[in-house]
């Protein structure tokens, strides 16, 4: 038992007998069930001075008593302690005194001659409502925590879905991504980096961007289609892109010298908020394709005035859909697939004799090579040759199919496996808390898609399914045990014993208890 679980109440009597008495049936009712733990006093400097080093959760204080009264006593603890719960237990039956204990938010005014069982019952309340504050504190603290762990990753989140954007999409505002936006984005020269190297270069990158750059509110990098991307978010816009720049061609050199691996880098020209941060990420891509293009390496900071940049050229688009085709071939995504691919066959079939036709079919080959390795599908590209020996529309529709159904199989695949996650963790935490949030904390995904997996593939909703294991679980303790109701209920994940027995009536017809006779029968 922690310090945080248990509950102090301190019991005040100018009549030493009464006192001890009153903290006697206390401490026997409520120490060993509620962690509670009792301190007497005959005076209220005593409270006041043990209340220095101990915290006192519930003050039980008689009103009339030499030096400072209750009241006075309740005025100084209400000060020291604001949620104290506050008991007033005097002889004296008068409306002046009962009056000035509600004055001090008292939370009752009992008479000594009502009984212990009116006093127990009075601290029992304040025991409830004390638990039940610390319970709303936990979950403060706890949704705290959560919220403290899960913002880098919501945050990348959002960020990803902003650099995967198309052009018409509008990106909202979000409390979430705060500051301004500086990006760097880069190539490998070649496409066979091991990812371990990838990371490295990433993590190296990262660290000298962050130590070299002021004001900063926090960073991220990305591994996109294109390549690593990095972005730092500032206080201000007023931040030293030159120096970010001159850091830039230092790591590159390192990392060309020490890992043998050449990489061109742009960095945006100056910052921007978040809701512009998809669009200067394509003004990069551009930039980016237009210098490989060009053959040229190295590092370079955004120029708006460099030929080829503007989206509205053709260069650019062609060289964006190239690679946004690179990239829906990684993410698996059919329709996309489709959808940036007409661009460039159209061109290579009205441009048939240009290199950058030559070029851009090459690209294309290799990036449909690498998927099919990647995914080990040489027996179905074989079939697909041999049926589009030409590798035009109907071919490359045939790539994006053979996409569509491998996504089809994984998302079976990975429901199935979600649905058999939740079973299992249901199964094995069945007496703890397994409500949609916990299996939402347990699984990493959201309620919405839980709930909706889980009743696709098992016919029965989450909640149905939890209340058939514990209903079972009743029963086989029911029969099997001597266990009272309300440790089945505990033991079934039932912190209510009356809401168990409400649902195991409705679930079978009987009470525990008539279940339980009607088997011993």
């Amino acid at each position: 038992m922690t310090e945080e679980q248990i509950i102090h109440v301190f019991v005040v009597d100018d009549e030493p007998i009464g006192a001890d008495d009153i903290s006697d049936i206390i401490y026997e009712q409520f120490h060993e069930t509620r962690h509670v733990e009792v301190h007497t006093a005959y005076n209220a400097a005593t409270v006041l001075k043990q209340t220095e080093t101990i915290p006192c959760d519930i003050l039980l204080s008689d009103i009339k008593m030499p030096g400072m009264t209750g009241l006075e006593l309740a005025a100084r603890m209400r000060e020291r302690f604001p949620k104290i719960s506050i008991i007033f237990l005097t002889g004296f039956d008068d409306f002046s005194y009962a009056y000035e204990a509600y004055r001090q938010n008292a939370f009752q005014y009992l008479l000594k001659t009502e009984g212990d069982e009116v006093i127990l019952d009075a601290v029992e309340k304040c025991i409830d409502i004390i638990g039940e504050r610390r319970r709303l504190i936990e979950r403060i603290v706890d949704a705290e925590a959560r919220y403290d762990r899960i913002l880098p990753d919501y945050r990348k989140q959002l960020l990803t879905q902003a650099l995967q954007a198309g052009e018409s999409e509008q990106i909202e505002e979000s409390p979430f991504v705060p500051g301004f936006l500086n990006l760097l984005m880069a190539r490998f020269e070649k496409d066979d980096v091991p990812d371990t190297q990838k990371l490295v270069v990433m993590s190296a990158v990262q660290d000298i961007l962050v130590e070299g750059t002021s004001r900063i509110l926090w960073s991220e990098h990305f591994l996109m289609g294109e390549g690593p991307v990095w972005m730092i978010a500032t206080e201000t816009e007023d931040v030293d892109v030159g120096g970010m720049f001159h850091l830039v061609r230092n790591v590159r050199k390192r990392i060309e010298d020490q890992l043998g691996l050449q990489l061109f880098f742009v960095i945006s020209q100056k910052p921007v908020p978040y809701p512009e941060v998809g669009m200067l990420y394509r003004k990069l891509q551009g930039m980016l394709m237009h210098e490989i293009m060009e053959g040229e390496t190295g590092a370079a900071i955004q120029r708006n005035d460099l030929p080829g940049l503007h989206p509205d050229d053709e260069r650019w688009k062609l060289g964006h859909c190239l690679e946004m085709c690179r990239k829906d071939l990684e993410m698996e995504d059919a329709y996309r697939f489709r959808m940036h691919i007409r661009p460039l066959l159209e061109y290579m079939e009205t441009h048939p004799e240009d290199l950058l036709s030559e070029e851009i079919r090459s690209l294309l080959d290799g990036y449909v090579y690498h998927y099919v390795n990647s995914n080990d599908l040489g027996q179905e590209l074989l079939a697909l040759r041999n049926a589009c020996p030409v590798k035009n529309l109907a071919y490359y529709e045939k790539i994006a199919d053979l996409i569509a159904g491998r996504r089809e199989k994984e998302k079976g695949n990975a429901v199935k496996s979600i649905a058999d996650f939740i079973s299992r963790y249901v199964d094995d935490h069945i007496s703890e808390d397994v409500s949609m949030q916990a299996l939402s904390d347990a699984s990493g995904y959201s309620t919405g898609y839980l709930a909706r997996v889980f009743k696709q593939q098992e016919g029965v909703s989450i909640h149905d399914y939890i209340t058939d294991k514990r209903i079972g679980l009743a029963k086989a303790m029911l029969m099997g045990s001597n266990m009272r109701v309300y440790e089945i209920a505990s033991r079934c994940g039932y912190d209510n014993t009356a809401y168990f027995i409400r649902v195991f009536k409705i679930q079978t017809g009987l009470t525990p208890q008539e279940y339980k006779d009607s088997m011993h029968h």
